[in-house]
């Protein structure tokens, strides 16, 4: 449905999902080529809805909306539709919701990986470690991640 701009249809799919037995759970991936699709055919008030939905904050949140992680992807498109249909004080809450879960992340990164005295990461140190806490290298919190 991204590919012709479907946004009825896309909708109808990503709430299936769900429902579908065994169901099938939605991810940052899914919710992201959702509002991709809205994107595609300029639909800024369904992608908002589908954002507040993951936030909670939407029309009827159901817990498999809300159990969404919204990633780097996810603030880009949201605020770039947003910004194109001028809606300024609600890119504003997008872009104040993406600085509070970098902040997040920085301090979640800051505290994940071995202790201090153990080797560096290499992948950290390359700019992404995929182990996270889990990782037994030291995570250097002044290196930059992508």
């Amino acid at each position: 449905h991204m590919l012709s701009g479907d946004v009825d249809k896309a909708e109808a799919l990503i709430n299936e999902m769900p429902k579908q037995k065994p169901p099938v759970a939605l991810d940052a991936r899914a919710v992201n080529t959702f509002l991709r699709v809205c994107q595609r055919a300029g639909d800024a008030p369904r992608a908002w809805e589908a954002y507040r939905k993951m936030k909670g904050s939407g029309p009827a949140s159901a817990p498999c909306w809300t159990s969404v992680v919204p990633d780097d992807a996810t603030y880009k498109l949201v605020a770039r539709l947003l910004s194109q249909s001028l809606s300024a004080r609600d890119v504003k809450d997008v872009i104040a919701d993406a600085a509070a879960h970098a902040a997040r992340d920085r301090s979640a990164r800051a505290t994940s990986g071995g202790d201090a005295s153990a080797a560096p990461c290499q992948f950290w140190n390359a700019g992404r470690c995929d182990r996270g806490a889990a990782c037994v290298f030291f995570h250097d919190p002044e290196k930059t991640q992508r």
